[in-house]
This record gives C-alpha cells, structure tokens and sequence, in this order.
C-alpha cells in the first residue's frame, strides 16, 4: 500500500480578529502561499470596509491585514477601543490605545452622533493616559482615571479622576491624592479602574487600592464615591487585585 504525501495547498488557516470601528486583522498561515494570492486577498475587500494594509510575518506564508479606521478625526497608531454613548449630549465617545509609542498613551474621541468627525477629549502630555471611561443617562458628563507612565518601569501611576463636560467641553479634576478622607487605617488611595456611573450622575462605582499609614502594604477594594459630597463608601474587599 503507497500512501500519499501531504502537500500544502493555496487553503490556509484563516484567523480573523474583528474589533469594533478599528483594525481587522487577518494572519494568513500556510507554508507555500506566493505574493499573487496574497494580493487577491487583499482585493476581496468590500467598498466601505476601509483601507487594508499588509505587511509579512517573518516565516513564510505568514501576513497580516490591517484596515484603518474609517472615522475622521482618529489619528493612526491607535487601537483596542472601546465606545460608550452619552445619551443627554447625543454624543459618542471612544477610548483608544496607542500601539506605536513609548508609553502607549490611551485617549478619548468623541463626536455627537450626526457629526462626522471625533475630536479628541483634552490635550493630554505625551505621558498621561486618559482611561477608564464611563458616563451616565441623565447629563452631558464623562468621567474617567488620568494615569501616568514611564519609560524606566511598566504600569501606570494614578493621577487623578477626572470630569468632562460633552456640551461645554469643560475638563475638570474631581479627586487626587489626599482628597478625599480616608478610613483609619489608610492614608493614601488610588483608582484602580471605574466600573459604572449612576443614571444621575451623582455616583461612580470604582475599585481603589488603598495603602496602610507608614507601611507598603495596599487592600483593594469595591467601593462606591458619592461625588456630591465625595464620600467614600468601601463596599466589599477585593482578594484578587486583577479587577
């Protein structure tokens, strides 16, 4: 009995990732695919599905498709977003990661919804990264974390949590270090992520970590801020520091 060998054919593995209003990345694995099938793959892309761009893994066979971003306003560069909508302003709001810096800075776009072009939320130093949005039903507000990165270490170090007025474009602090008063036996705070924003506006969801009087030891936790008297509500302890 002769057995037949396996030979690669022009049927690769496709793997599609699909990210809303951003790139959609296609890898191409094979091991005997040649540049004229690459580009007819690339020429099946529909009208208004953006531009695609390739460029070669290292192996052969291997390629990936890239379609930029189709909105106005949103520069290169950028990616992993996430979109909120603000229904008092009518207003659309995205939150993007840059991929092609030292920091990898993330950013906020908006753009009321007839408009055709985002623009962006602040004007943000190269360091500092907008995040962790969230906004709510009854007003024109979003409310997110300003961290800051470096170069010489990995993570973010919080800065403040901001507001940002939709309709006026006002950019306000609301909480920074030694703001708010803290149980005993904490001095210093900081917020980890936001979780979600109450329908009025008037209270946010949060994780913080809070750090120990003279010690390095930090507890997370869920907690919940009244922003109109800026108490802090510890709501349960968090084991997993992950959240």
């Amino acid at each position: 009995m002769t057995g037949l060998q396996s030979q690669p054919s022009a049927t690769c593995l496709l793997i599609l990732v699909g990210l809303k209003l951003t790139a959609v990345n296609v890898i191409l694995i094979g091991f005997d695919v040649g540049a004229p099938f690459l580009r007819q793959i690339i020429q099946l892309s529909r009208p208004g599905l953006g531009r695609v761009s390739c460029s070669l893994g290292k192996g052969r066979g291997q390629m990936k498709l890239s379609k930029s971003w189709q909105s106005a306003g949103i520069p290169a560069g950028y990616d992993w977003p996430k979109l909120i909508f603000n229904a008092a302003s009518e207003t659309l709001v995205v939150e993007l990661r840059a991929t092609r810096s030292d920091y990898s800075p993330t950013r906020l776009f908006a753009r009321h919804k007839d408009a055709i072009s985002y623009e962006p939320i602040g004007t943000p130093a190269e360091d500092i990264s907008y995040e962790s949005a969230v906004t709510c039903e009854a007003r024109p507000l979003v409310v997110f974390n300003s961290t800051r990165s470096s170069r010489h270490r990995s993570g973010r170090d919080w800065v403040s949590l901001c507001v940002f007025n939709l309709q006026t474009h006002e950019l306000s602090p609301l909480v920074w270090s030694g703001r708010l008063t803290l149980p005993e036996p904490y001095n210093d705070l900081q917020i980890s992520k936001l979780i979600r924003l109450s329908d009025s506006g008037d209270s946010l969801c949060l994780t913080v970590g809070l750090r120990w009087l003279n010690q390095m030891r930090v507890d997370s936790y869920l907690a919940q801020l009244d922003l109109a008297e800026m108490n802090l509500q510890l709501v349960s302890r968090l084991s997993d520091t992950l959240f």
